[in-house]
């Protein structure tokens, strides 16, 4: 009976965090796939013989998917951020200033939205890890070790990669403005501009 009842909570529990595993454990894990891929001489089988490698495996996983994430998410991603906004909502107070707008009123939404917001925030997860498994997979077409699957068939994956850069980028608008219709529409009319900034 108690197991029964454990399955349900873990599957619950899985999903509450599917966020966190796109963004800080699946990017990781995709870059060293690829990279053994492109390059087997990097991870030998004989490299994971002891409980203890695999456990390395796991950290340079983490840190190398969460590196990639933080450069991603501050560059292009910002980039394009910055780009919906000068072509689509510009605003007298300029993007920094409308972002902390934006950035206030999403930690003022009314309680009963939160899962909605929820839902906005795992897409946007879900839109980065597409960019970042593309960014990958474009980056190791140059220099893979010759004879592999990846260096054979590089142009083929680098067509493929930049075409989901390019699906990634209008999922990306969509999904910013998503998040930024439902901030408005979730937020209090008492809450919808940060004190002491009037834009």
């Amino acid at each position: 009976m108690d197991n029964e009842k454990a399955a349900p909570t873990l599957a619950v529990q899985i999903a509450d965090q599917l966020g966190k595993i796109f963004r800080h454990m699946l990017p990781g894990l995709t870059i060293l796939f690829i990279a053994g891929a492109a390059h087997p001489s990097w991870l030998k089988r004989e490299y994971f013989s002891m409980p203890w490698d695999l456990a390395v495996f796991a950290g340079i996983a983490i840190v190398a998917g969460n590196t990639w994430y933080v450069f991603h998410r501050y560059s292009l991603h910002q980039a394009i951020d910055w780009l919906i906004y000068i072509t689509t909502r510009r605003s007298e107070g300029g993007y920094v200033k409308w972002l902390a707008n934006h950035l206030y009123r999403g930690f003022h939404t009314k309680p009963e939205d939160r899962k909605l917001q929820d839902f906005v925030s795992f897409r946007s997860a879900q839109v980065i890890f597409m960019f970042i498994t593309c960014e990958v997979a474009l980056l190791f077409c140059v220099g893979a070790e010759p004879g592999t699957f990846y260096h054979t068939h590089r142009c083929w994956i680098g067509t493929a990669a930049a075409f989901g850069l390019l699906v990634s980028s209008v999922q990306y608008f969509i999904s910013n403005n998503l998040d930024v219709y439902t901030v408005d529409r979730c937020t209090p009319e008492t809450s919808r501009v940060m004190p002491g900034n009037p834009s």
